[in-house]
């Protein structure tokens, strides 16, 4: 019986090690993934070989033009965790998601700074983008405190802490460590630096909506739809949009498959000796992909509009705009791996190892804020990517095509879109009459 069980077992494994699509998902798919989670995450946490936090960028809007103003854009510009971009139009840069927080300095800061008056700086926050705001405030916390001590001294930072009614405990130790060293006031701060969890050192204490006060800076949130619920839109709006093209691809990609099926049953030989078939074949079963595909973006996104208060209602005809678009990008791309591809097994493994790094890398899964320059820079010429921003920017944004004088538009992603819909289509098109016939 063992001896049986032992020669079993040699024949599949034989036939395992031939078979190449099968090597690739069990062996080559682990670690591409790991891989990219790897860097994803490393660099977040700061840890693994040679992995760094990325820098956030943070658009600073200096009005004041001050010695001290200066000084100060200058202190944020030497952050390591910050890339800080002088700019003149922070408002809008945050509210179209290209940067997750702006700093203006208000006119007077200077001299206000100067003669011990409460700090007016306005900081502008987009929602949706929280672990990048931790990040900032992280980085401004020991640039403002340093100025504010050596300029003022410690009394400022008392009434600041009386001003966002700072627990009692916690505001008698905070006032002595800045009378006593900024240093230990830094190493404080520090401590919830890698998990963002305040909850034992300060109980009553949050830190997104009390630092910013603690700090002297104004919160704006200028991200988002009017009126817009933030805790309730920001996480959903991207999440439906990821489900919405990462599922759609695999959707798409396992019915430009039944292409290779109906040869090996010989049904796409027959239907091409059909009078006037040619081309037709594969137009129908474009079309019938694109209704079937169509039909799902519908059922995803009404379900999250009902369940989960995703805006869909907003802009229903620049959503279905940008679905239609998205749908012709997604079944080019399956098209093509159908016609390319040699066998089912052949298709499945090249098309999920493909498709799984490109929603990683295109912001799908995890924000691309958190990653790399490199990593970001990679993403962002994957379709996923095109098809994320304009989702995100319509549900999110409330982006139009055209831009207005409050946001940019949505046209250069739609445009790409289209663009390389149209190539993937027709290449598909070339190779399906080179390898199955049609004329």
């Amino acid at each position: 019986m063992f001896r049986t069980a032992w020669i079993l077992a040699t024949k599949d494994l034989l036939s395992f090690s031939r078979d190449r699509t099968a090597l690739m998902l069990t062996f080559l798919l682990p670690i591409v993934l790991g891989a990219v989670f790897g860097t994803a995450m490393s660099s977040m946490s700061g840890g693994g070989s040679g992995a760094s936090t990325p820098k956030v960028e943070l658009a600073v809007e200096d009005r004041d033009m001050s010695d001290l103003s200066r000084a100060l854009v200058a202190a944020l510009q030497t952050s390591a965790g910050l890339s800080v971009e002088p700019s003149d139009g922070a408002r809008r840069r945050v509210a179209n998601g290209e940067v997750a927080c702006g700093l203006v300095i208000p006119e007077g800061y200077g001299a206000g700074l100067a003669a011990g008056d409460p700090l007016d700086l306005l900081l502008l926050c987009d929602p949706s983008q929280a672990i990048s705001q931790q990040v900032v405030l992280f980085q401004l916390a020991p640039v403002l405190l340093k100025q504010q001590l050596d300029t003022m001294g410690a009394g400022v930072m008392g009434r600041a802490l009386e001003r966002i009614d700072f627990p009692a405990p916690q505001r008698a130790l905070a006032e002595v460590a800045l009378r006593v060293s900024y240093d230990r006031i830094e190493s404080l701060l520090s401590t919830t630096e890698g998990t963002g969890d305040t909850s034992e050192a300060t109980p009553d204490f949050d830190l997104l909506s009390d630092l910013p006060g603690l700090l002297g800076l104004q919160r704006d949130d200028v991200a988002g739809r009017a009126g817009a619920d933030v805790a309730r839109n920001a996480g959903p709006s991207h999440a439906f949009a990821a489900m919405a093209v990462m599922m759609l691809l695999f959707s798409v990609v396992g019915a430009g498959g039944s292409l290779l099926q109906e040869r090996a049953q010989g049904t796409l030989t027959r239907l091409q000796l059909t009078p006037s078939a040619g081309g037709a074949v594969l137009i129908g079963k474009l079309i019938a992909i694109a209704a079937i595909a169509l039909a799902q973006l519908v059922t995803l996104f009404a379900f999250g509009a009902l369940v989960f208060g995703v805006p869909v209602a907003e802009a229903p005809a620049l959503l279905a705009l940008v679905s239609v678009i998205w749908v012709f990008l997604a079944i080019g791309i399956g098209i093509l791996f159908a016609v390319v591809c040699r066998t089912q097994k052949q298709l499945e493994g090249i098309s999920t190892l493909v498709i799984l790094v490109m929603s990683a890398v295109g912001g799908a899964w995890f924000p691309r804020e958190i990653t790399p320059e490199w990593f970001r820079a990679v993403g962002s010429v994957t379709p996923v990517a095109w098809a994320m921003d304009a989702y995100h920017g319509v549900l999110w944004y409330g982006k139009g095509i055209l831009p207005t004088a409050e946001r940019s538009g949505i046209w250069p992603q739609l445009l790409t879109m289209a663009a390389v819909a149209l190539v993937l289509l027709v290449l598909a098109f070339r190779q399906y009459r080179r390898r199955f016939g049609a004329t």
